[in-house]
């Protein structure tokens, strides 16, 4: 498997005049050779600078590619960070971490923090000595990204470098691959799809267009595309839109990630691809592993359609009773992952990143489910309190707590959206409720709706009985 970093000199081995990225704000396609110069001269600007904490407010765009790839080159550590995430919530990150740089095309410089030249980053005027950075830390993701939440997910260069090269692995990337880079960088998903053709020496086309846009799809087709990844969100859409009537005839790789997709819904798009020799995956992942855990492989597809497949290489898969003990096949418990990719742990606080790993390459993901006699992993629910909503990891927790504290509330996930049940108020007041959480959280009102009920069920012990809101008509 090939290594992730140093990333900028493996971009001076690639041909120089292959096309790596295109950037739709007027870049154009930009070559290996272009890439690689312009990532070679933000490093050298950036290794000037004592190893630091860097906030990068990622969007799809080539400048902020090359700014992560010279952090990343430099021996920086970035945290990426959402560029939408409101002001307020984006300062309470930076106050908590205190980073030493700001970096993205949206950043704007705060009073007194230095430019950093050629590059759309800015340097911290006082740098004195905040906790230090482990040396195996290389990049901070958020958990929860759209509600702010402080705790982030501290990954060592190596889990980097190992779970892209068993991506690469597991899907076949070569350097003649073409993905659609339309999630957003800062999510695991759209950051490993980015990697993983780097590294393979593939190329990828860079926009912040929306499936829903007319010109997202002209700009699949004259790009020459030939590769389409999205969550359940972009796969039901893809199914309504009919992948025929699309006329996407380069793509010859699906693959759907970022939670459960009914195999109803996946079977005539892995039929579609399969009509035109095409392959279509389904894979399983989490942040804390950097993303990917588990991959379906196109040819299994038909005998094991509601599963998410097998470990990536280097990985294995345990379900586990609530005490920990190994449960057999078929049996339901925690799932529970083994690898070299799993993080070395949370952060809250900028004192967590001077730790190391606390989790010793085990990690309790918080899913249920269930292996059968071959080893296939099958998910059935999950044993935590975050949802997976468009492909967005959310704490149901911090949704509640978001209602504000006047409100009584429970939030559950349902068929692909949060319910957030509201005791006593009014159907206007749910509105006006609902339309607060969806702007703050950038849900549509498909996937976040606000309920009222006259009193919350609780259980025996007094607390809110969730499986009884999750089964209400």
């Amino acid at each position: 498997m090939r290594a992730l970093l140093p990333l900028a000199g493996l971009l001076s081995t690639l041909p120089a005049d292959r096309p790596a990225l295109y950037d739709e704000d007027g870049e154009g396609w930009i070559s290996y050779g272009a890439l690689a110069a312009r990532v070679r001269a933000a490093s050298d600007v950036l290794a000037r600078l004592p190893r630091s904490l860097a906030f990068l407010l990622f969007s799809n765009k080539v400048a902020d590619v090359v700014a992560y790839l010279g952090l990343m080159s430099a021996g920086h550590v970035p945290a990426l960070i959402d560029p939408g995430l409101p002001a307020p919530m984006r300062d309470g990150l930076i106050a908590r971490y205190r980073p030493e740089i700001l970096a993205g095309t949206l950043v704007q410089a705060p009073d007194g923090w230095m430019p950093l030249p050629g590059i759309p980053a800015v340097s911290a005027p006082d740098r004195t000595s905040p906790p230090g950075l482990h040396p195996d830390l290389g990049l901070l993701l958020t958990t929860s990204g759209s509600t702010g939440s402080p705790k982030m997910v501290c990954l060592s260069t190596g889990a980097l470098a190992h779970n892209t090269g068993a991506i690469i692995e597991a899907l076949s990337i070569t350097g003649g691959d073409r993905a659609v880079g339309h999630m957003p960088l800062h999510y695991s998903f759209g950051l490993s799809i980015l990697q993983t053709h780097l590294v393979a020496g593939g190329s990828v086309l860079l926009t912040s267009r929306s499936m829903v846009e007319s010109d997202f799809w002209d700009l699949v087709r004259s790009g020459g595309a030939t590769s389409l990844s999205g969550t359940p969100f972009h796969m039901r859409l893809i199914g309504r839109l009919g992948l025929d009537a699309l006329d996407l005839p380069g793509i010859r790789v699906m693959t759907q990630a970022g939670g459960r997709f009914p195999p109803d819904l996946a079977r005539p798009l892995h039929a579609a691809m399969a009509g035109r020799g095409g392959r279509y995956f389904v894979m399983y992942g989490q942040t804390e592993a950097s993303p990917r855990l588990t991959t379906l492989p196109a040819a299994s597809f038909p005998s094991h359609e509601a599963s998410v497949g097998l470990p990536l290489h280097g990985g294995a898969i345990d379900v586990v009773d609530p005490d920990g003990r190994p449960l057999p096949p078929m049996e339901t418990g925690e799932v529970l992952y083994r690898g070299p990719n799993v993080m070395m742990g949370y952060a809250e606080t900028r004192s967590d990143l001077a730790l190391g790993d606390r989790m010793g390459g085990v990690l309790r993901t918080g899913d249920l489910g269930h292996v059968d006699r071959e080893g296939f992993l099958y998910l059935t629910g999950r044993a935590n309190r975050f949802a997976k909503i468009a492909g967005l990891r959310i704490n149901l927790d911090e949704v509640e707590a978001m209602a504000g504290a006047g409100v009584r509330v429970a939030a559950v996930e349902r068929d692909g959206s949060i319910l957030l049940f509201a005791e006593r108020l009014e159907e206007a007041e749910c509105r006006t409720l609902n339309h607060s959480l969806a702007d703050r959280l950038r849900l549509s009102s498909r996937t976040l709706r606000v309920r009222a009920i006259g009193a919350l069920p609780v259980t025996a012990k007094g607390k809110v009985d969730y499986a009884r809101l999750r089964d209400m008509p």
